[in-house]
Formats: C-alpha cells, sequence, structure tokens
C-alpha cells in the first residue's frame, strides 16, 4: 500500500513539520506551534545528530477530538514511522497534558485554538482580525491557550497577550515569573511577524500601569484574579508517578490479553523478541515492539496500550512512548538493573547524594554510531531554476545571478526556487533572514514572501530560513558555494566587483567552512582572531592583499577540505598566492594576521572519537528542593542567569554559574557535577575534568557547543534583551523600567578617554551619550541608530571613535 506520506516526503531535513486529520486522511498544517482543541495532529521533529538524522513522532490529541480522529492519527502515525524506516520514537500526547519533550520542540510555546475542521473555515478579510486573548503559564514549558476576552480572565501570576490585529499588548501579572515574560515575547514578535507582516505595533503592559485603550480593547475594566486562583505553574507541569510494572501483551486469540511479567528489580530477559510489553511507570507509559512480533501486532500497539488505561481506568492523558528493540530511549532502559551490561557507553542520569531529584524524559542518541547508510534525501537534486531578491526598503531588489550563493548577514533575502514534479510546475520560497539583520527587513521578506505566493497562485510552499540553520535543500541549491559575509550590502547586487557589495579587502577576513557532504558545506565569516578556529573545520584567511590561506584542521572531513578549496577560488579577489596550510604546520605570518596564537577549540578533544550529542541540565532550588532538569533542544536563551547549569559534552563536563544564581544553588552544583561525573555508566573516565564557567566569561570550548552563540548577549537577561530590541526598532510602547537602561550619562570627551568611568560597558559606549551628543557625533537620533544592523552601527561608532 502506497503511504499517503510519499507526496510530502517528510523527515527529509531537521525540522518540525505537522499534519492534521482531516476526514480519516492526514492534510500538511502550516500554523506550527498552533492546535486546534477539536482536532488531532500528527507532529515529525527531524533532528540532525551526528549519526544522521533521528526522528521523534508524536500524534497530538485534542480534548474535543473524535474517536474516529484519534484513532486515525495513531494508525497515520505507525505509517509516517513505516515511511521513515521503523526509526523513529513515537509518542501519544493529550492535549493540556503535553511532555516536556513535547514542549521543547516549539520554542516560542504552543497555542489551543477552540474548534476543529468540523468548524469549517472562516474567510479572512485583510486587515480585518477578531480580538483574541492567549494565556501562557508554566515555568519553563510555557503553553498558550485562548481565554475569553474579558478581565476576569486575567490572573496576576501568568502573562496574557491581547491581539488585536494590528495592535498588540503583552500584559504581565505583577506575580508572573521571568519564563513567561520571555515567551510572551517570543509569542507577540511571532504573530506581529509571521502573521501581521511586520506591520504589527507591540505594548508591553504591567499590571497596575493599563491605559484606557488597553481596558477598551479587552472589554472593560474587571476584577483580576490573584496569582493563587491563576494555579501554581509547578502543579500545572507536573504529574503523578506510581510503581513501575512490566506487562506482557498477547492478542493470539483476537482478544487483547495483558498479563504482568515483572516488577523491579526489572532485567532485560524478560522482554521478549516475539512479543510486545507494556512498561507501565505511572505518569507514562511505555510500549516495547519486539523484532519478531507480528506486522498487526506492531500496528495495533499504541491502540492497545490505550485500551490498557481504559481497563486501569488510568488517565486518557498518560504519555504513551512506543519504542523498538534494539531502538530503546534511555528512560526506558534505565528501568532494567542489567541493560548497561548489554550497553556499556549508553548515557544515563542517576540520582546524586546530594539528593538531586530526576525530573527528565532522556531521549538522546546511544554512543554507538552508525555510519550514515545514505545521503540525506530533499525534495530534488537542486537543479531547479533559481531567482533571489534582496530586501531594500521594504522591496525587492534583484540580485546579480553572478553573485548567486553569497549573503550578507546584515540583510534579508527572498529565493524562489522552481521545479517540476511530473509536468507539474512546482514552487518554493525561502525567505532568509541574516542574524543581524533589522527587524524590519525581517518583517518585510515576510510580508513580500506572501504577496510573491499570492502572485504564484498560493501554491508555494514558503519556509523561513534562519542563518546558520538552514535546511539542506536549501543549501543543495548553491552546490556547495553559499557564503556568509559579515556586514550588508547598501544597494544591491551589481556586478561581483567586490567593491559593490560592500566587502573591505584591506582587512584581513577568516571563513568558517562546515558540512558533512559537497552540497551542504558552506562558508560563514567570523571574527579574524584565532580563538574562532575550530580543529574539527576548514577555515578560510584572506590575509593580505596578496595572500590567502587555507586552514584545514585535523578532524575536518574530506568534503569540508574540497569545498574549502572551490570557496576559496570564489572570495579569492585575485590574490596570487595561496598556501594549504595543515593543523600544526602554520607559518608565523597566519598567526600574526590573526592576532596572535592563543587558544582555541582543539585541545581536549577527540575529535576522531565517536561523541555524544551535548546535553544541558538546569540546576535549581527555587521550588525548596535542588532539582536537576533536562532541557531539551538547548540554545543560549535557555541559560538562565538565575540558576546554575550542566553542560555534558562527553569529554568535559561544564557548571555554568548564573550571576544571579544563590549561595546554596552553587554550592550544591558542584556537588552534582562530581557526583555526576562519578555516578556515569557510559565508558568515560572517572577523571573526565569539571570546568567551572562564570555568566558572561565563556570559553569557546562552551559556546561552540550553542549553534549561533552571540557573545554580546552573554551574561544578559534575554528578557531585557529582547526589550530593548523592540524599543529600538520602535515596535511598540515599550516602558523604560528595565534597569538596564538606567545609564549615567558622561560627557563625549570622558567617553574617549581609557580606562573608562566605572560601569560603562566598552561594547555600549554610546548608550552613556547625552541625547544631544550622541545626535551630534554619530548623526542621528537613537531610535534611528537602534534600527540599523549591527556592521552599520559598528562602522558609525568607529568613525566616532567611540569602539
Amino acid at each position: 500500500m502506497t503511504s499517503e506520506f510519499v507526496g510530502f516526503k517528510p523527515g527529509q531535513k531537521p525540522g518540525v513539520e505537522v499534519w492534521r486529520i482531516e476526514k480519516f486522511k492526514v492534510a500538511k498544517w502550516e500554523k506550527i506551534g498552533t492546535f486546534c482543541s477539536g482536532d488531532s495532529f500528527i507532529v515529525l521533529h527531524t533532528k540532525r545528530t551526528k549519526s544522521g538524522l533521528a526522528y521523534d513522532l508524536y500524534f497530538w490529541l485534542g480534548k474535543d477530538s473524535s474517536q474516529d480522529e484519534k484513532g486515525t492519527a495513531a494508525y497515520k502515525t505507525v505509517e509516517l514511522d513505516d515511511y521513515l524506516g521503523g526509526r523513529a520514537i513515537q509518542y501519544r500526547i493529550c492535549q493540556n497534558y503535553e511532555t516536556e519533550m513535547f514542549m521543547s520542540v516549539f520554542k516560542g510555546g504552543i497555542k489551543y485554538e477552540e474548534g476543529g475542521i468540523e468548524s469549517g473555515f472562516k474567510h479572512v478579510v485583510k486587515d480585518q482580525y477578531e480580538t483574541r486573548l492567549l494565556h501562557l503559564k508554566g515555568r519553563r514549558n510555557v503553553r498558550v491557550s485562548q481565554v475569553d476576552v474579558a478581565a476576569t480572565s486575567l490572573n496576576a501570576g501568568d502573562v496574557f497577550i491581547l491581539d488585536c490585529g494590528l495592535t498588540i499588548y503583552q500584559w504581565n501579572g505583577k506575580d508572573c515569573n521571568k519564563m513567561e515574560k520571555m515567551k510572551g515575547l517570543q509569542v507577540s514578535t511571532k504573530i506581529k511577524d509571521d502573521e501581521r507582516g511586520g506591520r504589527a505595533k507591540i505594548h508591553i503592559v504591567d499590571q497596575g500601569k493599563e491605559e484606557q485603550n488597553f481596558w477598551k480593547a479587552i472589554g472593560g475594566k474587571g476584577q483580576i484574579k490573584t496569582a493563587e486562583e491563576g494555579g501554581d505553574d509547578l502543579e500545572f507541569e507536573k504529574g503523578s508517578m506510581k510503581d513501575v510494572v512490566l506487562y506482557r501483551v498477547c492478542d493470539e486469540s483476537g482478544q487483547l490479553k495483558i498479563t504482568e511479567e515483572g516488577r523491579p528489580p526489572l532485567k532485560k530477559a524478560m522482554l521478549d523478541t516475539n512479543d510486545c510489553f507494556i512498561l507501565d511507570c505511572g505518569s507514562e507509559i511505555f510500549v516495547w515492539i519486539g523484532k519478531g512480533s507480528t506486522r498487526q501486532e506492531k500496528k495495533e500497539s499504541m491502540l492497545n496500550a490505550v485500551k490498557f488505561l481504559e481497563q486501569n481506568n488510568r488517565p486518557e492523558h498518560t504519555p504513551i512512548t512506543r519504542v523498538i528493540e534494539k531502538g530503546e530511549t534511555p528512560l526506558f532502559a534505565e528501568k532494567f538493573v542489567d541493560w548497561y551490561q548489554y550497553r556499556p557507553r549508553q548515557r544515563t542520569v542517576r540520582k546524586s547524594q546530594q539528593n538531586i531529584q530526576k525530573k527528565v524524559d532522556l531521549n538522546f542518541d546511544e554512543m554507538h554510531k552508525m555510519k550514515q547508510q545514505e545521503a540525506e534525501r530533499t525534495i530534488d537534486d537542486g537543479t531547479g531554476t533559481l531567482k533571489i531578491w534582496r530586501i531594500e526598503n521594504f522591496k525587492k531588489e534583484d540580485v546579480d545571478e553572478s553573485t548567486y550563493g553569497q549573503f550578507f548577514s546584515g540583510d534579508s533575502y527572498i529565493i524562489l526556487y522552481t521545479y517540476m514534479q511530473g509536468t507539474k510546475e512546482c514552487y518554493i520560497i525561502y525567505f532568509w533572514q541574516g542574524r543581524n539583520s533589522s527587524t524590519d527587513e525581517k518583517g518585510s521578506s515576510a510580508l513580500l514572501t506572501v504577496e510573491l505566493d499570492e502572485e504564484l497562485g498560493g501554491q508555494a510552499v514558503q519556509t523561513r530560513v534562519i542563518q546558520g540553520k538552514e535546511p539542506n535543500h536549501f543549501l543543495t541549491l548553491f552546490k556547495g558555494k553559499m557564503i556568509v559575509r559579515n556586514g550588508g550590502c547598501p544597494s544591491g547586487f551589481r556586478t561581483v566587483n567586490e567593491e559593490n557589495i560592500g566587502v573591505d579587502e584591506s582587512q584581513p577576513a577568516l571563513f568558517h567552512v562546515r558540512g558533512t557532504n559537497e552540497l551542504n558545506t558552506r562558508a560563514s565569516q567570523v571574527e579574524a582572531v584565532c580563538p574562532s578556529l575550530n580543529s574539527g573545520d576548514c577555515f578560510i584567511l584572506n590575509a593580505s592583499s596578496d595572500l590567502q590561506c587555507i586552514w584545514l584542521g585535523s578532524g575536518s572531513n574530506q568534503e569540508e577540505k574540497d569545498v574549502a578549496q572551490n570557496i576559496a577560488k570564489i572570495i579569492s579577489a585575485g590574490r596570487s598566492q595561496v598556501l594549504v596550510i595543515k593543523e600544526g604546520e602554520e607559518p608565523q605570518e597566519f598567526w600574526e594576521t590573526l592576532g596572535g596564537k592563543t587558544e582555541y577549540a582543539s585541545e581536549g578533544l577527540d575529535l576522531q572519537a565517536e561523541m555524544a550529542d551535548p546535553r544541558l541540565f538546569q540546576l535549581s532550588n527555587a521550588t525548596g528542593t535542588f532539582k536537576a532538569e533536562e532541557i531539551y533542544n538547548f540554545d543560549q536563551d535557555d541559560l538562565d542567569n538565575d540558576d546554575c547549569f550542566i553542560l555534558d559534552t562527553y569529554n568535559e563536563v561544564y557548571l555554568w554559574l548564573g550571576g544571579g544564581s544563590n549561595e546554596t544553588e552553587r554550592e550544591e552544583s558542584i556537588k552534582a557535577s562530581i557526583n555526576y561525573v562519578s555516578a556515569a555508566q557510559d565508558g568515560r573516565s572517572k577523571d573526565t575534568p569539571i570546568i567551572r564557567v562564570v555568566s558572561g566569561f565563556e570559553p569557546i570550548l562552551f559556546t561552540c557547543h550553542f549553534l549561533g552563540w552571540d557573545n554580546s548577549k552573554a551574561g544578559q537577561d534575554p528578557y531585557a534583551l529582547k526589550l530593548k530590541e523592540l524599543m529600538g526598532s520602535g515596535t511598540g510602547d515599550v516602558r523604560k523600567d528595565v534597569k538596564m537602561y538606567d545609564k549615567q550619562v558622561y560627557p563625549y570627551a570622558v567617553l574617549l578617554k581609557r580606562p573608562l568611568p566605572m560601569g560603562v560597558k566598552v561594547t555600549e559606549i554610546e548608550a552613556y551619550l547625552s541625547d544631544e551628543e550622541f545626535k551630534k557625533y554619530l548623526g542621528m537620533e537613537r531610535a534611528q541608530f537602534n534600527k540599523l544592523p549591527n556592521w552599520k552601527k559598528k562602522n558609525l561608532k568607529k568613525k566616532a571613535k567611540l569602539f
């Protein structure tokens, strides 16, 4: 039978794909992170690991979804798993009871909408929006649900978003937590950028400081609930625990028969390869599928687990995870006392002597790595037709074809890819947003993408691409010749002449080359200093007007070495002398160009070894008990400055101490990191180094494990930074009551002297000028300056000697 998913070609690149069940069939769902209470959905999370692509597969059941839809979701999930080669880990998720792992897939939180497919679709009129009130709740895994538009829906302990179309209010209860505020900004910004094309205004409203326009929009003033009446965040997130029991599942007689197989201590030999088993852990259920079980047993396994819940009067929302023999997750395996005699390099976390309560759902790839058997699939081979525009002054400007593949981090672009599927012409529109592109440019790229799609008859697939997180098919379009430069282009591409694209060839330039094959390898410009190097990759250094160096890290692969040679030719700009340098054989001129040889990511790393993916744990006593909680799909913003964290990279364990963490947390975190290493059962040395890192002073060996690490954000509150960004962009009426903005004012002449006055940050000298001197020396008002991309700000600050 042909899979219904064949036409969608799922799981070909890292990211999240969602389908809704519509009349017993699956339909692609584009509103990622939004779910309808009356429907059932399938969510595929594809992740890139060191051994290839890995899959987490969820079917999400709305509280008002019909039994038919729920059953179809379960069957279609099995069908999708079959299409992916049976490699996915399957999870059953119910509305309001989402697991931490499921929530981590949606960094901006999830939203619930009432109704479903049977309710029909509403006709959308441009610039006409129905007012809605969104409720954000949770300590870390923040959920977003739609509630009645009324003041009585508000409570002091949470964050609410009043969406009035082109005006968006974020209301912060006086007792809400920092994560809810941060998620509120993410959701508000996502609505503004993705749903309103960047045209909406965001207003931050703190409880007690509401203006008349807010009360009018919500329907008038009313009694606001207390934080206690709103419910406790931790109670909202946690579930109950019961004893672990292993059951054998049999349906040979045509009737489901479940018999108890054993209780702790459980042993691996209890599992029979010819049968299926249910592992009941109280707060969640595991279904184990033996290799020798029948196809029908595999197909019915999740439904049998649901029947098990019904027969035992268990809550319908109890999470169910389906694992296959030889593909068990660590959380399943650790329930068996002898499992690690079979898998000595599998990792787990155990309770330390300091009573760190484990509140994690461990999910990572085994240390035994298998070579990828085939290249990752993409939509096609990238030989279709390309058309690229750069965003300039809210419009699309043509990019010269001779420069296709070259991007600037200070700009946003729209890429139209046209290809044939049989006799049908198909379209994909990528809108690529540089890391330093302005808010206006990013918003315009989203809006102009929608307009371009409308011109094409609404048939295109629209994909937002963030610098550094390009999907494989996007990279394939440029055949291993994609280059991202610093800065931006003031007037669009005209020729390949470097002077016309904002490149200063008088300065040294260093490019980082990374990838896994000749198609997805690309180069990104990085700071031309020694710490930017990494032994695992290749780098190109334009050292002088005549000299170019191609540096081959000792751990780089052959594809990276080959691509580095090709990219070097593109960016050579007529340099006649090219040196290919192996790590360890560098001439003195190479190090002098980088400002001298200093530490870089090389020592302490066995780059040729098979390494597990890094894992991050948050350590906190905010609940009164010192606990460790794993953070899935982590990034820099997950480092909460009020807590401590353990970053486990296998070769080293880093203990990160937040500037706002308390003394008890720091003391217990040090003990916890020591016990974490000593308790490891994965074959690592008991002498694995533990490296203490202080917030704001992170070494390169730490930051290299966070994709897109931004040194300017290190040690700062992400909520305050996001507020600052909104203030600078002019997007919203953001109140200036955050401490980081209450800066002392100094005369320009004082800020030119060294050392700087106490408390003045060298990276933000201009912020300490008076408004008059700011305009005088930087040539514009603060608001106008703050809208500029970082590279333009940097040039103006250099010109004013404020750098």
